[in-house]
This record gives C-alpha cells, structure tokens and sequence, in this order.
C-alpha cells in the first residue's frame, strides 16, 4: 500500500508542478518523499516507470505502474521498504494522504480486497478484488 501511496503522492506533486501550484499543497514530508522518489531510478525498471508517470502525471496507469514497480522493489529491499514506509508514513501525519470517493472520505485504506491509489485531487482509482 505504501508503494501505491507513494506513486500518487509523486503523480499529484507533478500535476501541481505543471499547473503553477508547486509548494502550494504540499507538505515539507511530501516534498522529502517526492526527492526521495527521484533518487530511485539506480534501475532501468524504477527509471522507466518514473519516467512514464513524469511524461503524464495523469495517466492513472502509468501511476499505477510505479506503485507496482516500488512494490516489487520494496519485496525485495528490507531497507526501501523501510525507508518508503516511513516516508509515506510522514506524509500521510502530515494530511497529505487523502481519498475521497463520492464525498466519502476514507480512513485507515483500504485492505485486503481493494486497492485505492490517488493522482489527483479529482481523480481516484480503486480496485476491488476480481473488478477494474
């Protein structure tokens, strides 16, 4: 969740750096957490995915992509994981992790079934086990 989380925050820090709101709505933990992003691409893979969701932050799949690439890094990293949850983890205290749903704001995630990632502050995807 973590990773999917992270995708978005960095996807929502683009579309603001695009519209001329860079710093607006961001916190300093969000910030670290975008920087912290970008030193990822050591790996064709990471660099690729970050690259694609820095072409068109909107594009919910390629969003989507990043989280997966980071979730299968972090598998994989004890010390990425680490490091990512607790970035993630300061962004979310700092109130920059939000999911809205028809007006029904969403605390705590989304676990077991579904998959919630935000690109946007309009724009949330969600998936529930076995739907798209």
């Amino acid at each position: 969740m973590a990773a999917a989380t992270a995708a978005g925050l960095f996807a929502k820090k683009l579309l603001e750096e695009a519209g001329g709101e860079a710093g607006k709505a961001l916190s300093a933990a969000m910030s670290r957490l975008v920087a912290w992003l970008r030193r990822q691409g050591d790996d064709s893979e990471t660099a690729a995915a970050l690259a694609m969701v820095q072409a068109k932050p909107a594009d919910l799949a390629r969003v989507e992509l990043l989280g997966q690439v980071l979730a299968a890094r972090a598998e994989h990293d004890a010390e990425l994981a680490r490091e990512l949850a607790e970035l993630v983890g300061q962004a979310e205290r700092a109130g920059d992790v939000q999911v809205t749903i028809g007006g029904a704001h969403i605390e705590g995630g989304v676990h077991d079934y579904a998959t919630v990632n935000q690109a946007g502050r309009d724009q949330v995807q969600m998936h529930v086990d076995g739907e798209s």
